[in-house]
């Protein structure tokens, strides 16, 4: 007798995706937030679009708050699913605000590349006193004005020096 096929990627696949739905319905997450959730996590808003990266890392946040059962030995979590839309748009959006403040630095846009400025910045626009605490949203909005707020110094002649900015005055 021969033992059965080992499962190939196709399988694995498919057997990640009824995991991330079984997780979606334990959560109780409405169609809305489920697709925020894979957007903040992987960037996409449907599981078939996910990677292997994709579907790992999905997995690894349902089941840490509580859509699968944990790892060996750990209890898992209750959350809300608010607080699982926002701790997924989190990092991405917080990440991304980071590392364009951090660009226009090294363009000599910004004076002060640190995270104390960069929140300064977002609570003087939004009222939000931290990046980490930005909806997606909030976050998509102030990526865009970084974005603009770039392109017009681009285009802007340059006289000498730096230029001093608002924000950048303690």
């Amino acid at each position: 007798m021969t033992s059965p096929p080992a499962p190939g990627p196709r399988d694995r696949r498919n057997a990640d995706l009824a995991r991330i739905h079984v997780a979606k319905a334990r959560l109780g997450l409405d169609d809305a937030t489920y697709r925020a959730v894979l957007k903040g996590l992987a960037g996409v808003e449907s599981a078939a679009d996910l990677d292997a990266r994709g579907r790992a890392r999905v997995l690894a946040a349902f089941r840490e708050w509580g859509g699968l059962p944990p790892a060996r030995g750990r209890p898992a979590p209750a959350v809300a699913p608010e607080e699982i839309v926002r701790r997924a748009s989190r990092p991405a959006h917080a990440g991304k605000l980071r590392a364009l403040w951090r660009q226009m630095h090294a363009a000599g846009i910004v004076h002060d590349p640190g995270p104390e400025a960069l929140d300064h910045f977002v609570r003087h626009r939004t009222g939000v006193r931290d990046v980490n605490h930005l909806t997606g949203d909030q976050a998509a909005r102030m990526v865009a004005v970084l974005h603009a707020w770039r392109r017009r110094e681009k285009r802007r002649p340059r006289t000498h020096g730096r230029r001093t900015h608002r924000h950048d005055r303690g």
